[in-house]
């Protein structure tokens, strides 16, 4: 188990050279290739899969290896989807949708539709507490 493989800027790259016919590992030095190694290859491939709403896996196998597995949606209608554990995204989306689900609260309530606009108000109050629990966590690791 690797603790930090979520980790920007850790590696475990080693720099082995390859057969290309047979895939088999030629010659493993202490050196890793001009590409790998960086760190930054599954953190921000994991980012990416989450930014268009899906997820990255991995699965190791003792002698045998590790499997990625990227989950993307198929639906291209929906709304930009922002990392979870990215607070200050997060606060920032969380107020955009505030505003947005009181303004449509006021056109429901204006056409007298008052069933969507509870609706919509509890759905803007939901909002407020979850980007109030956000604000309590930072105060708390600060």
């Amino acid at each position: 188990r690797q603790p930090h493989i979520w980790s920007y800027l850790y590696s475990t790259a080693k720099g082995n050279r390859v057969c290309d016919k047979t895939g088999l590992i030629l010659h493993q030095v202490a050196e890793p290739t001009d590409l790998a190694g960086y760190g930054v290859g599954l953190p921000l491939s994991r980012l990416y899969a989450e930014y268009l709403g899906g997820s990255l896996h991995l699965m190791s196998v003792p002698n045998y290896g590790t499997h990625a597995y990227v989950f993307l949606q198929q639906s291209s209608d929906r709304e930009e989807a922002l990392p979870t554990y990215v607070d200050w995204l997060r606060k920032r989306r969380l107020r955009e949708d505030i505003l947005n689900f009181e303004a449509k609260e006021k056109q429901a309530a204006d056409c007298r539709d008052y069933a969507e606009a509870l609706r919509l108000k509890t759905l803007a109050a939901e909002a407020r507490v979850e980007l109030s629990l956000l604000d309590q966590n930072a105060r708390l690791e600060h």
